[in-house]
């Protein structure tokens, strides 16, 4: 398991001034960011567990940012929704992998990513109203095979 919980993030000014204010939970920083991967090996095959979070965060850009308010229940200048005026919610995907390798050099696999179809959250600041890191296809299906000449 790994997981990173931001206490503090700061950008340095462009015009060389200093250091801004805090930005963790404003838009595009969350608090906590975890990934729990487990993998099950039995002789020839490997399953593996990946659960993917991303903590939830304001739609305001920064402190400074006083537009984009849930009192104002705006982002990017759009209103939004009653249930989304606190900001983007948290978001959380699963994905599976199956590998087997049946010869010493040849590895065939099946991975499913986002195996629960999470679908992204409307996001105004996002391209085409839904944020970049997110999976926009819901689930996918990949097959991998590869071979070891040495």
């Amino acid at each position: 398991m790994a997981a990173t919980i931001r206490r503090r993030e700061t950008y340095d000014d462009e015009d060389g001034s200093g250091f801004s204010g805090n930005y963790v939970g404003y838009y595009g920083s969350p608090k906590l960011r975890a990934t729990f991967n487990a993998d099950w090996v039995y002789r020839n095959f490997t399953t593996s567990l990946f659960v993917n979070f991303t903590g939830k965060t304001k739609w305001a850009y920064g402190p400074y940012d006083t537009d984009n308010t849930p009192a104002n229940c705006t982002a990017a200048g759009v209103g939004m929704p009653e249930n989304l005026c606190e900001g983007a919610a948290s978001y959380t995907t699963v994905n599976l992998g199956l590998s087997w390798k049946p010869l010493k050099n040849l590895t065939v696999g099946l991975n499913v990513k986002n195996v629960l179809d999470k679908r992204p959250y409307y996001d105004p600041n996002g391209w085409e109203g839904y944020a970049h890191d997110q999976n926009l296809f819901g689930r996918q299906f990949a097959l991998s095979a590869s071979y070891k000449f040495w």
